[in-house]
């Protein structure tokens, strides 16, 4: 739980729609209409016709909300920025 990679990100910077796997609890970070959770499915083939049937607009619509996601303050945690300043209070408070 709690443990999110650079693999969502670089779905997202790629300007893909990521089919996530991952941590458990994503969804505290990540909002669920920013992915297709494969936690949703209950195997392979039904998540194939998931992608199979998803129109151009259904797609289009997560990569808007992606964009909004990563305008947001809630992206703020995953930011280049963010490791900066996490790296440099260390440093200061050591």
């Amino acid at each position: 739980p709690g443990y999110i990679t650079e693999k969502i990100f670089d779905c997202f910077s790629a300007g893909t729609v990521p089919v996530y796997w991952g941590a458990s609890n994503v969804e505290d970070y990540i909002p669920t209409d920013c992915f297709i959770d494969r936690r949703a499915f209950a195997n392979m083939e039904e998540l194939y016709t998931f992608l199979k049937k998803m129109t151009k607009e259904e797609y289009e619509g997560y990569l808007e909300r992606i964009r909004c996601f990563l305008t947001s303050e809630a992206a703020r945690p995953f930011t280049q920025e963010q490791l900066e300043d996490n790296f440099y209070r260390a440093i200061v408070t050591n």
